[in-house]
């Protein structure tokens, strides 16, 4: 199978929906030392979703270009205790925004075709224009509206309920093509943050504070959301994440439980790890 992006190469088997250095950070300052895919809960995994997609030149010519800068100016800054609110971007992040959106469409395109055709050909359209922009082509990127949006300290829990736990909002990994009568989206959902853009219509809602150019300054403070649309897309999000976990085996339910009583909380570990980097 040949690299879906610039259709040259070999695709490798194994390459990642959502990067690598994601779920490398999840394994080391989780609890439970491990990942669970909400699928198949019973079973504790090393690594997150890889599929072929990439060839190996496109996967590091990617991870340089979007992937590398955004762990290491927002990702691991704002979840690793750091205390970082302010985040300082150039195009670099519109280039990992466009390319987790990218991945993630053609992780669920065949999907979404199959239950709604017309649905489908809006994706095919932003799949499109996003393959031209990672491959530095004429595109229209520019058509669609990415937001960054830091959930982990915001009061989700007032639009979602429940739902909205620790665990969801700094130790889940998840994404969707949401879309209902009038609106789709691709919603990525990463440890303390959201990704969201609005594909169909190219922008919707109200949003302050989490929109992404090609350079500026995102603050996780000063961030606020009304878009009743992104809350359903969380809550269905999260509520399916809890139902699915909840499917979890007596036997594994009661090891992981014995484990946490033993363990520090999530904060405790992730505090002793950034620490831990800032030693000379």
């Amino acid at each position: 199978m040949l690299c879906k992006l610039c259709k040259q190469e070999e695709a490798i088997k194994n390459s990642h929906v959502i990067p690598r250095f994601v779920s490398e950070w999840l394994k080391a300052t989780s609890r439970l030392g491990g990942l669970r895919n909400v699928e198949q809960p019973n079973l504790r995994r090393q690594d997150a979703t890889k599929i072929p997609l990439l060839c190996r030149k496109c996967e590091n010519r990617l991870s340089r270009r979007g992937e590398n800068p955004f762990a290491q100016n927002i990702f691991y800054p704002f979840n690793n205790d750091e205390g970082i609110k302010s985040f300082a971007y150039s195009d670099w992040l519109l280039y990992f925004v466009v390319l987790m959106n990218w991945r993630v469409g053609m992780r669920l395109l065949k999907a979404i075709r199959s239950e709604d055709a017309a649905v489908g050909s809006y994706f095919e359209m932003a799949l499109s224009d996003w393959r031209n922009f990672l491959l530095d082509n004429p595109s229209g990127t520019n058509h669609y509206a990415y937001h960054l949006f830091f959930d982990s300290i915001y009061q989700c829990q007032e639009f979602i309920g429940s739902y909205y736990d620790e665990k969801y909002a700094l130790q889940t990994i998840s994404y969707a093509l949401p879309y209902g009568k009038t609106r789709s989206a691709v919603y990525i959902k990463l440890p303390g943050m959201t990704l969201f853009t609005c594909v169909n219509p190219p922008e919707f809602g109200e949003w302050d504070n989490t929109r992404i150019s090609t350079t500026g300054i995102v603050q996780s403070t000063k961030q606020r959301v009304t878009d009743q649309f992104f809350w359903e897309c969380m809550r269905d999000d999260a509520s399916n994440a809890t139902h699915k976990m909840e499917a979890m085996s007596d036997k594994q339910k009661r090891e992981l439980a014995d484990k946490i009583k033993t363990t520090p909380p999530i904060w405790k570990i992730r505090q002793a790890r950034s620490k831990k980097k800032k030693r000379p």
